[in-house]
């Protein structure tokens, strides 16, 4: 079996969500002939365990840790975690002769995780694999800068030594290939959901028709679920139907439900285990998602197309969520607007929207499974280590 060095600062117990990505292909690799061996940071005791990830999904996994020698917060914005870079360089290395590694992986964020990549990959000539969970560059930098810079300098060094690089969704690769041209292997390798997670799930049973959001209702999609709200406005009997929302809330949107007296259409339930979500999941009658960008679909959506719900996409759907709940028959997209989002209630909730709309195509969505994504990330590591 080969074997694949992913280079993650964040693995539990040190929380992030970005690591799920690499935990789950991490678990379904050596179904495809690779074995992964993890390069993260020393905890330490402010970090724990994100209740996303079960034990047994990590307890195989043979993890070495490098310290991180000083945080560097205060002087850098995009990346506080340079000061792991040497410490890491320096493990790598180790591991990579001592294991004998096969290929190199590094994903973003952060930064450090690329950086290290390729100055491993430089050095020992292991193939590397540069893996964007998020875009870089050009992600958070609304016009040139000094930053900009030399984020794009940094990002150019690693992509010079990749060789190929896998991003979550295809509009990410036109933005890549706008900024480094010279790039050739581009695939895409899209977050998924675990079937593990839907066997033998229970569902929550709910006294009345319920609309569940799961997953934060913070940042950029606060403006759009507060829409959302405006429009519940003119549903006044709670005994017809409800919001459960399933995790944290932003306090903007809590004070708002409040204000318009929506306490008994609108529950707030917080933040659930994650096995306990899956069945919140699996009990609603439709999952509402509320996207926090027009090119990121949040990794929930993967989950909520696994669980065959109706989905109600409060975006456009010509986004990369709604594309994929087109193509999927899973819901309807409906564009941010009041009336819009107004309308389509009332025949979520009192019409036939559902029965017309809904006709999942389970073939494709089995192609978000994590051991099928896998699988596919598999064969990209078998291509640049032969």
């Amino acid at each position: 079996m080969k074997k694949l060095l992913m280079v993650e600062y964040n693995f539990p117990p040190k929380i992030g969500v970005g690591v799920i990505r690499t935990v789950k292909l991490a678990k379904y690799l050596p179904q495809h002939g690779w074995r992964p061996i993890i390069l993260s940071a020393k905890p330490s005791w402010r970090d724990r365990r994100i209740e996303y990830i079960e034990e047994e999904e990590i307890r195989n996994l043979k993890a070495y840790r490098a310290r991180e020698l000083v945080r560097l917060n205060k002087m850098i914005k995009r990346d506080v975690h340079l000061g792991w870079s040497f410490p890491a360089f320096v493990r790598g290395l180790k591991i990579i002769k001592g294991e004998g590694i096969d290929a190199i992986y590094a994903t973003y964020p952060y930064a450090v995780n690329m950086f290290v990549g390729s100055l491993l990959k430089r050095i020992t000539a292991v193939p590397f694999l540069a893996n964007y969970k998020d875009l870089w560059t050009n992600s958070f930098f609304p016009s040139p800068s000094v930053e900009f810079s030399a984020q794009k300098a940094m990002e150019e060094f690693v992509l010079r030594s990749a060789d190929a690089v896998v991003t979550v969704t295809p509009s990410h690769i036109e933005d890549l290939r706008k900024f480094f041209p010279f790039l050739q292997r581009i695939y895409v390798i899209r977050n998924g959901y675990d079937p593990a997670d839907f066997k033998a799930v229970t569902p929550v049973k709910f006294s009345k028709f319920t609309i569940l959001h799961a997953g934060s209702v913070t940042g950029t999609r606060v403006a759009r679920f507060i829409k959302f709200l405006l429009a519940l406005r003119d549903f006044h009997d709670p005994k017809d139907f409800q919001l459960v929302l399933l995790g944290n809330v932003d306090s903007r949107v809590r004070d708002l439900i409040k204000q318009m007296n929506l306490g008994d259409l609108v529950k707030i339930v917080g933040v659930r285990p994650h096995k306990e979500a899956i069945r919140w999941i699996m009990g609603a009658d439709v999952l509402l998602l509320v996207p926090a960008a027009k090119y990121i679909p949040t990794m929930k959506l993967y989950e909520y197309l696994a669980s065959g719900k109706f989905i109600l996409n409060i975006g456009y759907e010509f986004g990369e969520a709604g594309k994929l709940i087109s193509k999927c028959k899973a819901g309807v997209s409906v564009i941010p607007d009041q009336t819009e989002i107004k309308k389509i209630i009332r025949e979520v909730v009192y019409g036939s929207l559902i029965n017309e709309r809904m006709g999942s195509k389970r073939e494709e969505i089995e192609k978000f499974s994590w051991p099928r994504l896998a699988n596919r990330l598999a064969s990209v590591l078998n291509y640049i280590s032969n």
